[in-house]
């Protein structure tokens, strides 16, 4: 029976571990894609501000 009890906690405790692991790689990509978008912001508002510079 024990074991049975020990093999239930092990089976939540590793459900727990994945459910976080998951939290963890979504915050990840949101956060490459949020940089990203940053990124590619950045460099099309530095274009158009060299156009207007050279105009």
């Amino acid at each position: 029976m024990k074991a049975i009890e020990q093999m239930t906690k092990e089976y939540e405790a590793q459900q727990k571990t994945n459910k976080f692991a998951k939290l963890i790689s979504i915050l990840a990509i949101a956060l490459i894609t949020i940089l990203s978008l940053l990124s590619l912001s950045l460099y099309k508002n530095n274009i158009i501000r060299s156009h207007q510079t050279i105009s």
